[in-house]
């Protein structure tokens, strides 16, 4: 993949980024087995964009996480400043990365990450049969994961313990209550789905 495409995706994915994520809040409600519900929050920030690109910086010296992404933002990023993972990781991400840079990422399935490669580091995936996002946090700092990488691979084959998301929330972080609901999944009895507690809040999908 030349540079010049490399940079279109990247200012394409920054925009949409910044259009549906950037501080925002997602909340996940998730159903296992025994119709057993679980959530999961997650905060998307600035400074999380370059990690899902796999780009590799060239500048001095070098950019941060967050200049990065303004200068993609900006879509004045040059190709003087980057080049790309010897090994093939920035060519894979970018192709799956503007079906995740979504208002849910696209994701209808949760699990744990069985550290089946061992260069990826996170701790939860979220996505699909054709692509996912890595999600860590670190409970001591914050209650929320961050993305902090992308696979082009389905998920069913690099997780463990899955659970179906059957709702996906929004609001942005400095809002106290979710309010906006960006995904819902088919054939869901929400007769059947006692929402935790401290979202008993929410209204159900109809």
């Amino acid at each position: 993949m030349k540079k010049e495409a490399v940079l279109k995706i990247l200012f394409e994915c920054a925009t949409a980024y910044k259009e549906n994520l950037v501080g925002r809040n997602l909340l996940f409600i998730c159903v296992g087995q025994k119709n057993r519900v679980s959530t999961l929050e997650a905060v998307f920030m600035p400074s999380n964009f370059l990690h899902m690109t796999g780009v590799k910086f060239l500048s001095v010296p070098k950019m941060n996480a967050r200049t990065f992404y303004d200068r993609c933002v900006g879509k004045y990023l040059r190709i003087e400043d980057f080049d790309l993972d010897p090994l093939g990781y920035t060519e894979v991400k970018l192709k799956v990365l503007p079906k995740l840079v979504t208002p849910n990422l696209s994701a209808n399935m949760i699990g744990d990450y069985h550290s089946a490669r061992p260069i990826l580091e996170t701790d939860k995936l979220a996505g699909n049969t054709h692509c996912c996002m890595g999600l860590v946090t670190n409970f001591r700092q914050t209650p929320y994961y961050s993305p902090n990488s992308v696979l082009a691979t389905d998920i069913r084959e690099v997780t463990s313990d899955r659970v179906r998301i059957v709702a996906t929330y929004r609001k942005y972080a400095k809002e106290k209550q979710y309010s906006e609901l960006v995904y819902v999944a088919k054939k869901v009895d929400w007769l059947k789905i006692n929402l935790p507690a401290e979202f008993s809040y929410l209204d159900k999908p109809t």
